[in-house]
């Protein structure tokens, strides 16, 4: 009897330790399932607030992209995200940077505001405004093959070359309105540039971009100088940025716009306009030009005699895609698409004709573009393939040239818009 009793004890115990055994295991399964569960929620949970910093900081990019649109960009911004949507709620802190025609945007996502930041997520986006957008390109010169600048030379701005850019002696580069004072060149082949003795970088403030950066090697360094207080500029060769990226260089124009955009066609001026047998325009001496703003086809081509004063300004532009007389076989008979010889200033002589120059098209012998001396022109002036630029040359805007430009001496370039808009 007594046994029996010892036994049945014994299973009982038995019994009560596996029971809290089980009980304990019950417990810790269970407990370990609920870390776990914590655990992906929190990693799902920080997955959205990350996620979410992306959208707040791509809003942030899109609002500096639509300021810089409508030129009313700030250089430092928070913008609130979503603060009335009841969705995604934070805010991104934005800066952004000019640099030539292209703007740096760096954006950082705060969930759920910048005091209050639990995640970040940053993003920096290059801008090409010059691409569309409606506004011109803001490089003083835009070189798409090789350049070379003489001696005397003044530019405000930035000048950008797809190819090698010889740069000649005394020349002053000065900051434009938006402080950029660079030169660049996408040539990967050595040198990139090619730099004269006394290249003066003339610093009047504080400026974000006074730089030259190049694919390759650059020659000359020792031969740049600048004003104190800054030092030399940054000088960077083999450069990988974007600033030196080629393909960024494309059309400045849509042709079709710019075509529908004409006023008038192979126009006489009353007289001060002739014509030859394939219609090539030439415009007489001591002329005065009223342009009245518009847009004046010509379809093979034009040549500024001497002495001429344009009295309101316009654009003279030259394509030879609706020429009456086939001049797309016929273009190469002539030397430049548009030739300026001396003397063209606006309504008094010494002043600035208010005037761009543009050839869209055209198979010219020599070059599309020939400006000589003595020519004071507010605008652009812009050709599909070569420029050449001879003495005593201002231009007060850009100059634009799809192959090789070739700048003599005593050349001044003022980075400004130009007065007439264009179809950019």
């Amino acid at each position: 009897m007594v046994n029996k009793m010892k036994n049945r004890n014994s299973n009982n115990g038995m019994a009560l330790v596996s029971a809290v055994m089980i009980m304990l295991v019950v417990v810790l399964l269970g407990q370990s399932m609920i870390l776990l569960t914590r655990n992906e929620s929190k990693k799902e949970l920080d997955g959205r607030l990350y996620e979410a910093a992306f959208y707040v900081a791509d809003a942030g990019i899109e609002k500096a992209i639509m300021d810089i649109k409508n030129d009313s960009f700030e250089p430092h911004f928070i913008d609130k995200v979503g603060r009335n949507s009841g969705r995604i709620q934070g805010e991104a802190e934005v800066t952004i940077l000019p640099s030539g025609s292209y703007y740096v945007i760096n954006s950082t996502g705060h969930i759920p505001s910048l005091a209050q930041s639990r995640v970040t997520r940053s993003i920096r986006a290059v801008v090409a405004v010059r691409r569309g957008g409606g506004e011109p390109p803001r490089e003083s010169i835009v070189i798409g093959a090789s350049g070379a600048i003489g001696n005397n030379v003044t530019v405000e701005g930035v000048i950008f070359s797809n190819g090698h850019i010889t740069i000649g002696s005394n020349i002053t580069h000065i900051p434009d309105k938006y402080g950029n004072c660079a030169l660049y060149s996408a040539h990967t082949e050595s040198p990139a540039i090619s730099i004269g003795p006394n290249y003066k970088i003339d610093r009047y403030g504080t400026c974000p971009k006074e730089e030259i950066r190049a694919r390759s090697s650059i020659i000359g360094k020792d031969n740049i100088t600048a004003t104190v207080p800054h030092g030399v500029p940054l000088v960077t060769e083999h450069d990988t940025s974007e600033l030196t990226d080629k393909s960024l260089m494309d059309s400045y124009y849509d042709t079709d716009a710019f075509l529908a955009s004409v006023t008038h066609t192979n126009h006489s001026f009353g007289g001060q306009v002739t014509f030859d047998s394939n219609m090539r325009a030439a415009f007489h001496n001591n002329v005065q030009l009223d342009l009245k703003g518009g847009v004046y086809l010509y379809t093979s081509g034009v040549e500024f005699h001497n002495n001429v004063n344009v009295v309101s300004g316009g654009t003279i532009v030259v394509s030879t895609r609706t020429s009456p007389v086939a001049i797309g076989d016929k273009s190469n008979e002539y030397d430049y698409g548009i030739a300026v010889n001396n003397n063209i200033y606006g309504s008094k002589d010494g002043e600035y004709a208010e005037l761009n120059l543009i050839v869209l098209d055209g198979d010219w012998k020599i070059r599309d573009i020939r400006i000589r001396n003595n020519v004071k022109i507010h605008g652009v002036i812009s050709g599909s393939a070569d420029v050449s630029i001879h003495n005593n040359v201002d231009v007060k805007g850009i100059l634009i040239a799809g192959g090789d430009l070739g700048i003599n001496n005593n050349l001044n370039i003022i980075n400004t818009d130009p007065p007439i808009s264009l179809p950019w």
